[in-house]
């Protein structure tokens, strides 16, 4: 009984997804699996990733007093505040690296006179295109162990941001379930492109006098 059972268990499991495996996408917890999943190569990252988002200039200096609320000037208990990590620009909106809060207080701690933002921008965090493959950021979070994935278009300026919560299978498949299956190849190409330069709208620069670009 007990070989029937196991069985029994592996056949299901071969066709269908465990029971606790379906339990953890029922209560949407951020698990992923080793792989992207089919409707990751149907979509594309402009699809998935979020483009509201705040950005922080290359030239922002850091001194032994400098918090991320600060740097974005805002109270710290402000939303905008309470990201992880921030994606680095220059003037031209163009991506330089990334910043985590835990990068801006250690530099705090030890400020040496002069010291930008640049200088502690991380620039081997990899991005990804709005128009690659949502499959691409998904491999580039797994494989290189990245917890966010900046996304840039064709000009490398930040439009939008991706984490662990956007690539979850079942919101890819969700997502091209519900893309117009009447749109022909073409069509859908120059709109996922329209999507991605909407996005750039959304994206907010902060810069050294406290004004928005």
């Amino acid at each position: 009984q007990l070989s029937l059972l196991t069985t029994s268990q592996m056949v299901g499991d071969y066709f269908n997804n465990g029971y606790y495996h379906e339990m953890i996408h029922a209560n949407q917890l951020p698990f992923l699996e080793d792989e992207p999943e089919a409707a990751h190569d149907e979509i594309t990252v402009a699809h998935i990733m979020s483009s509201s988002i705040v950005t922080l200039r290359d030239n922002l200096p850091i001194t032994s007093s400098t918090t991320i609320a600060e740097l974005l000037q805002v109270k710290a208990d402000d939303p905008k505040a309470k990201h992880a990590a921030y994606p680095v620009v220059d003037d031209g909106g163009r991506y330089v690296g990334l910043v985590d809060t835990h990068d801006v207080s250690k530099a705090a701690q030890h400020a040496a006179q002069g010291m930008t933002v640049a200088d502690i921008a991380d620039p081997c965090v990899a991005s990804a295109r709005a128009k690659q493959p949502a499959s691409f950021a998904f491999i580039v979070y797994k494989r290189l162990g990245q917890r966010h994935v900046p996304v840039v278009d064709e000009s490398n300026v930040v439009v939008g941001m991706v984490t662990r919560h956007d690539l979850d299978g079942h919101k890819a498949e969700h997502i091209h379930s519900t893309l117009d299956k009447s749109v022909s190849h073409t069509q859908g190409l120059s709109y996922l492109k329209y999507k991605a330069q909407l996005s750039v709208s959304h994206v907010s620069h902060v810069v050294p006098d406290g004004s928005k670009a």
